[in-house]
């Protein structure tokens, strides 16, 4: 109970006021067009919301099973989770975040929206490497040494990536 209260309260804060409430804020302040399924930006943002929402599902959910923890800074994983889409690329959460973001912003022509999409990537990318790199490397030592030097945090690998313990995801 305790676990899903930490989920419930960790999927809900960064990523609420990310995507609704700044967005939401934004919208109000600024003008925006209506969707419109002519063009070809609408069909990005058709692929991108539901596949960051995909990829943000999908790493919370391995957060709980695999990491023992939540995505919450409260409730960290106290495993460190290298398999699955954390094989691939060390920051598929925020990826998927991201990724929604720039579907927002595309799908209503959001200017406002874009110039927020650009502040939070700058920002999650100068926190991910001053604070929470160090901050994985002091809970998991050389296991995550060696995780980092394998897989890159920001542009996917093409095969899956296989921590020494663990069997390669592409053999049989």
């Amino acid at each position: 109970m305790k676990t899903a209260l930490h989920l419930i309260l960790g999927g809900l804060l960064l990523p609420g006021v990310v995507l609704l409430l700044v967005p939401g804020i934004l919208v109000w302040l600024y003008p925006i067009e209506l969707p419109n399924p002519t063009l070809v930006r609408y069909w990005f943002a058709k692929v991108m919301l539901p596949g960051g929402l995909v990829l943000m599902g999908t790493c919370a959910a391995q957060f709980v099973v695999t990491g023992h923890g939540t995505p919450a800074p409260w409730a960290p994983p106290k495993k460190l989770v290298t398999s699955g889409l954390y094989a691939y690329v060390r920051n598929p959460m925020i990826l998927g975040m991201l990724l929604m973001l720039g579907g927002e912003a595309l799908l209503i022509a959001s200017h406002a929206i874009g110039i927020w999409f650009a502040m939070v990537a700058t920002v999650i990318v100068a926190y991910v490497h001053l604070i929470e790199e160090r901050g994985l490397q002091a809970r998991f030592g050389d296991a995550y040494a060696t995780y980092k030097a394998n897989v890159p945090a920001w542009f996917p690998r093409f095969k899956a990536w296989a921590a020494p313990d663990q069997p390669d995801p592409s053999d049989p």
